[in-house]
């Protein structure tokens, strides 16, 4: 049994589901502490807090919005004050740290563990999303943006850039080369979606993250078609459009059954939407340049459509749905899952076999994006 240190970003829900997924994995083979911030730790606090898998809430970086877009302004105004307290945050996880005497610390996006594992020399493993935009040629993504992701490049390797290993989890993640220090793979699947039978039902699936547009939900209810929308809602029905909470379990079953998901353009849902072969119709949220770029991804690779959620209209809405077999076999579906790839990784800083069969790792070619 190893002893495994975790560091999870705390904004939105993908760092978390990834998080999950390794838990659900190895949590009975090793013994971890997690260390996540926002919304990564109140879900998996949810989850886990045992002997076996200890969950420890830390301050972290998020986006802050203005009018519904991503203002980097803001966020980084925001960051300020975590800056100023780096060196007494990151102490503090050190000495937690050393407690725990990990064998590997895993970091998604979160840098107060991975300078921990740098003092205390521990061997350091990063699985994330955001360091994809390290690796991608820049320019067909048109000059502002191409400029945007200049400054995140530099802003991804200040957060950490001296780990052995970085393992690149995206839905497009196979389609880019890998090195040996730098595995580009799929995203890493909950259970309950590998083991979901996709199905077909009629029903629209909406999942907004942080706002839900009148104008999409107005042209939903033009539509006419039942359509479930899930987000900060109370559970209620408006005539055709059913609205939930967010509840995963609920939503999962609710994904494998629809005809078509429309959300954001985040990297975890999409990958398990193609998964489940469904088409995805994506607005990358305003502002949020990493979201731009994954929707470029989901056009090149026709698995949806992805555009400005205020480019929308009636016709581009049935153009879409009368697309959907199309978006459905665009994709082998296998070719958007890291799960083994993952664990593949994880097994070879620890030296411990895993249970069951692992995929091995895949490596890709060149994506061009549209």
């Amino acid at each position: 049994m190893a002893r495994i240190v975790c560091g999870v970003c705390g904004e939105g829900r993908g760092h978390a589901a990834r998080m999950l997924v390794i838990l659900g994995k190895l949590a009975h083979i090793h013994q971890f502490h997690v260390f996540a911030s926002g919304d990564a730790y109140r879900l998996l606090r949810q989850r886990y807090d045992d002997d076996q898998v200890q969950i420890t809430e830390i301050p972290g970086l998020r986006f802050r919005y203005t009018d519904q877009r991503v203002s980097y302004v803001k966020s980084l105004a925001a960051a300020v004050p975590f800056v100023f307290r780096l060196r007494s945050l990151v102490a503090g996880v050190r000495q937690a740290m050393e407690a725990a005497r990990p064998d590997l610390v895993i970091t998604d996006f979160e840098p107060l563990t991975a300078r921990a594992a740098r003092d205390l020399d521990v061997p350091l493993m990063s699985v994330d999303h955001q360091r994809f935009i390290t690796d991608v040629d820049l320019t067909p993504f048109g000059r502002t943006l191409a400029l945007k992701g200049l400054a995140m490049r530099q802003a991804i390797e200040l957060y950490y850039s001296w780990q052995q290993l970085s393992v690149v989890s995206s839905f497009f993640g196979s389609h880019l080369p890998s090195t040996a220090d730098r595995i580009h793979t799929g995203v890493l699947l909950r259970e309950q979606i590998r083991r979901a039978l996709p199905r077909n039902d009629g029903h629209l699936l909406v999942y907004l993250r942080k706002h839900t547009s009148p104008q999409l939900l107005q042209l939903l209810r033009q539509s006419g078609r039942p359509t479930i929308v899930y987000g900060h809602h109370a559970a209620e029905q408006q005539g055709n459009l059913q609205f939930k909470p967010i509840a995963p379990d609920e939503f999962c079953a609710d994904l494998s059954s629809c005809a078509a998901l429309i959300c954001t353009a985040g990297n975890q849902l999409v990958g398990e939407a193609i998964y489940l072969q469904k088409p995805v119709l994506a607005f990358p949220e305003p502002g949020n340049a990493e979201q731009v770029m994954n929707g470029s991804f989901l056009n090149r690779m026709g698995a949806g459509r992805a555009l400005p959620l205020q480019e929308l209209t009636n016709a581009e809405l049935d153009t879409f749905l009368q697309r959907g077999d199309e978006y459905r076999q665009a994709v082998p579906r296998n070719s958007v899952v890291g799960n083994g790839t993952v664990f593949q990784a994880i097994e070879g800083f620890v030296g411990s076999p895993l249970p069951s069969h692992i995929e091995p790792v895949r490596t890709g070619g060149a994506l061009e994006v549209a």
